[in-house]
């Protein structure tokens, strides 16, 4: 299936540069949440396709309890989390493999502070089709763009953008024994 590029939008529960805990699945992943005037209509097209590839073109025929594009691109208003705003739609993406990661400049990113829930992301993705214990069609997580930043869906933000650069020496004051209690 042909690679997209999904986004912009934001980053959420990046786990990109170490996998998740085994009990969580042990891949890498990531959540994009996209605004509400993002062009939804190829993604729908790639998980149509690769279940018509996987289980015909009559859709009488597909699972009856597949996940579909419904369950893989969702309304982000279905959660309580930060940044998960109504209009926007979320799509949660997972890999065996980690992804490649640049920033704008297309620079390899392998600092893990840089990617933060609430940065602005894109990603390329595949969309394929499963036939196991569960059937349905999904995006697997490729590579990674890290693009501005905006504020962190923690609410804490970044600690750069809270301070202005402080030189000044604290000399003696800094062992002053007021400063201690």
């Amino acid at each position: 299936m042909t690679k997209l590029t999904i986004g912009p939008g934001r980053l959420s529960f990046p786990a990109i540069f170490e996998p998740q805990s085994a009990d969580m699945g042990g891949k890498y992943g990531l959540t994009i949440l996209l605004p509400p005037d993002f062009d939804l209509k190829p993604l729908h097209e790639a998980l149509e396709a690769v279940a018509t590839e996987k289980w015909g073109a009559d859709k009488a025929k597909w699972p009856k309890k597949m996940n579909g594009p419904k369950q893989v691109i969702r309304d982000a208003a279905e959660k309580q989390y930060a940044g998960y705003t109504p209009g926007w739609r979320f799509i949660s993406l997972k890999s065996k493999q980690q992804p490649g990661i640049v920033n704008a400049s297309l620079e390899p990113v392998t600092d893990v502070k840089e990617a933060y829930p609430g940065r602005w992301v894109r990603v390329t993705a595949r969309a394929y089709a499963y036939d196991n214990v569960l059937k349905g069609v999904g995006f697997a997580l490729q590579n990674i763009q890290l693009l501005q930043h905006d504020t962190a869906f923690s609410g804490a933000g970044r600690a750069e953008d809270d301070f202005d650069s402080f030189a000044e020496e604290l000399g003696a004051a800094s062992t002053n024994s007021d400063w201690n209690e």
